[in-house]
């Protein structure tokens, strides 16, 4: 179950069902999906769109959102490998991340384990090189791809596109991986004991008062964990004009907050444990790589 639960911070693919692309050009994709989400009947512009899917293996998890922060801020921040570091250790499984470099290429190695505290050097290393594909200042394109992760999975990815929108910035996030059989098991006796009754943000129908009911199950863990990293991509942007010494505290205390808007899908501990936690895994990082 453990090996398992180091998982779940993951859940990208060109083309999804509702989010066909073809052969247009990844910049317009974008401009239709942000003029398509403004334009849904209710819809509050504010709140990130989330998608899931499973297919053949391939597990996929998507977020669309609006931030107000502006295109340059965001591209220059999220197009460095070190702000990467800073995210990733903001979500519940991991425990940390170190980069390194290796034959001119880049590499994040993020510590992933279970959602309560746990030692860097007990999780499982998971080892991404780092590539941003694209670059100008109307679009931006940035892939983390590993080939191996734990229990026999493959092909984990984590890619991110954003492009310049009225009042501020429009983000794409999509992480994905292909599953094991050992993680198909895992996967199951997860889904019906620790989390048979967690929900993820997908509407799939009403019930008898008119109240929403959410997608659960394989596609609702997906979305959780989607959400949770594009959560942790606004608290970085958030944080940024503090002093470099006041970003770690304001950026837990932050992330937290931040989920328990979506508390149905995304609560798993109090404020105090969460923050806690995270001073314990930073500084137990810190003793590691320097050795102490």
């Amino acid at each position: 179950m453990r090996l398992f639960l180091c998982l779940l911070f993951l859940a990208a693919s060109p083309g999804w069902p509702g989010f066909s692309w073809a052969d247009q050009p990844r910049p317009d994709w974008l401009q239709d999906q942000a003029r398509r989400i403004r334009q849904e009947a209710l819809r509050d512009p504010n709140l990130p769109y989330v998608d899931s899917r499973e297919q053949s293996g391939l597990i996929v998890g998507q977020v669309f959102g609006f931030l107000e922060d502006s295109f340059p801020v965001v591209s220059t921040a999220l197009t460095t490998p070190a702000s990467w570091c800073e995210i990733a250790p903001l979500t519940l499984n991991i425990k940390g991340c170190t980069q390194g470099v290796r034959e001119h290429t880049t590499f994040l190695t993020l510590y992933v384990g279970r959602k309560s505290e746990e030692h860097p050097q007990h999780a499982n290393e998971l080892i991404f090189s780092y590539q941003v594909e694209a670059k100008d200042p109307s679009y931006f394109r940035l892939l983390l791809s590993a080939e191996k992760g734990p229990m026999g999975t493959e092909d984990h990815r984590i890619e991110l596109e954003g492009i310049p929108v009225e009042g501020g910035s429009f983000l794409h996030f999509s992480s994905s991986y292909r599953s094991s059989f050992l993680s198909r098991v895992a996967m199951q006796v997860y889904l019906k004991t620790l989390a048979r009754n967690k929900v993820g943000f997908t509407v799939v129908e009403t019930d008898e008062n008119g109240n929403p009911v959410y997608v659960k199950g394989l596609e609702g863990m997906i979305e959780r964990n989607a959400m949770r990293y594009f959560l942790a991509l606004k608290t970085y942007l958030q944080t940024l004009k503090l002093p470099p010494e006041d970003r770690f505290e304001a950026a837990i205390s932050a992330w937290f907050d931040m989920t328990e808007q979506y508390a149905t899908q995304l609560h798993e501990m109090e404020r105090s444990e969460y923050l806690e936690q995270k001073r314990k895994e930073r500084e137990s990082l810190l003793k590691m790589t320097q050795g102490g």
